[in-house]
């Protein structure tokens, strides 16, 4: 496997917070999106894409804690587990333990560039995230900590590309779109989607993503399960 110019100026010019893991998954993406022999600048994710803006479209943190009205603290600790609130620490799935009145609670950060992405539904490249707690330990402990919701994860749809036409039997889902657009199909009906989007599934309809575009469709899939397969 080799890269061409264009990748390695991406590669080498990019600060990689999350040092080797990171550097690692971003090019398992891009082999995943590749699949050839040339790793071409196009198939690395998103943020390293020369008009990618870590800021872009994001509240500073002063104006976001004026606006909410809230004490808002600045999470940089990427990455431990089972620490106080506020304790450095280094990798990016994250474990708190904090303080809401006398109960204590586990909180966990997992950042989608730490994820190992997989293709789902034949064309879809998708990075776990939160999954359900169970008592088999399937999941990573990490990511193994929804209680009632059955899963969150990232998935991106290339440019031309179109999923498969399929349905849930006992899961309600919500696609909230973040970057992109294109079209989904509902039960036979058509309707364009795009960045900022909320699509509600509902158990049994049967839905595909059309991305008509030559740029990456991403969204977010919360996933709930009916009471009946809880």
């Amino acid at each position: 496997m080799t890269f061409d110019d264009a990748a390695l100026q991406l590669l080498t010019g990019y600060p990689w917070p999350g040092n080797v893991r990171e550097l690692e998954n971003a090019i398992e993406h891009a082999f995943i999106r590749c699949r050839g022999e040339v790793i071409l600048a196009r198939c690395l994710p998103p943020h390293l894409q020369p008009s990618a803006s870590p800021t872009k479209g994001r509240l500073s943190f002063e104006r976001l804690r004026r606006v909410s009205g809230i004490a808002t603290k600045r999470h940089d600790n990427w990455g431990c587990t089972a620490r106080p609130y506020g304790e450095k620490c280094g990798s990016s799935a994250c474990s708190h333990l904090s303080q809401r009145g006398t109960k204590e609670i586990e909180m966990r950060i997992r950042n989608w560039r730490d994820q190992v992405p997989y293709i789902g539904h034949e064309t879809k490249i998708i990075w776990p995230l939160l999954t359900r707690k169970r008592d088999d330990g399937e999941d990573p402990p990490d990511s193994a900590v929804l209680l009632s919701l059955g899963s969150l994860t990232r998935h991106m749809v290339q440019g031309r590309i179109t999923t498969d036409y399929h349905a849930h039997e006992n899961k309600e889902q919500v696609y909230y779109f973040v970057s992109g657009r294109g079209k989904m199909l509902i039960d036979d009906k058509e309707f364009d989607v795009t960045a900022g989007d909320a699509v509600h599934l509902a158990p049994k309809e049967r839905h595909q993503v059309i991305n008509n575009t030559e740029d990456d469709l991403e969204y977010l899939n919360i996933t709930a399960l009916m009471p009946d397969s809880a």
